[in-house]
């Protein structure tokens, strides 16, 4: 017995027709709708991942650009007063000479007054301080 081709195709079209509906259902099924709610979710999640991510890159970035100056100001700061010394000692170098220059003019010019400028030169550079009264009150 020969298979009618109209049984076939009602039965082709009825299989074809519940896998729509099949399909459909799952679609539209509240399982369906909560996977969409989910991927949406984890969607937001990543970019609010990644946004966090490039954040941190950023201040990553500031806090390595503050340090590098940061060093940079402090190797000036040095160099500074690196030079600053160097310059107090030569002064303190030409301050002697001057000073040794005056005192052989002092000697072989005013031989006589020398002793006693010699004198005046070896008293205390700052006077010691006066002894306070009871009546006075502290600065």
């Amino acid at each position: 017995m020969p298979i009618d081709p109209s049984v076939v195709a009602i039965v082709a079209f009825a299989l074809v027709g519940l896998g729509i509906g099949v399909l459909l259902g799952r679609r539209s099924s509240e399982g369906a709708a909560r996977a969409r709610a989910l991927e949406t979710e984890l969607a937001v999640e990543r970019t609010a991942r990644e946004r966090a991510l490039e954040e941190k890159r950023a201040v990553d970035e500031a806090l390595a650009a503050a340090r590098a100056d940061a060093e940079q100001y402090r190797g000036r700061v040095v160099e500074h007063f690196y030079g600053t010394s160097e310059q107090l000692r030569a002064l303190t170098v030409q301050y002697r000479a001057v000073y040794e220059h005056l005192a052989e003019g002092a000697q072989a010019l005013c031989p006589e007054t020398f002793q006693a400028l010699r004198a005046g030169l070896e008293a205390p550079a700052l006077e010691e301080p006066k002894e306070r009264r009871e009546d006075e009150t502290p600065a």
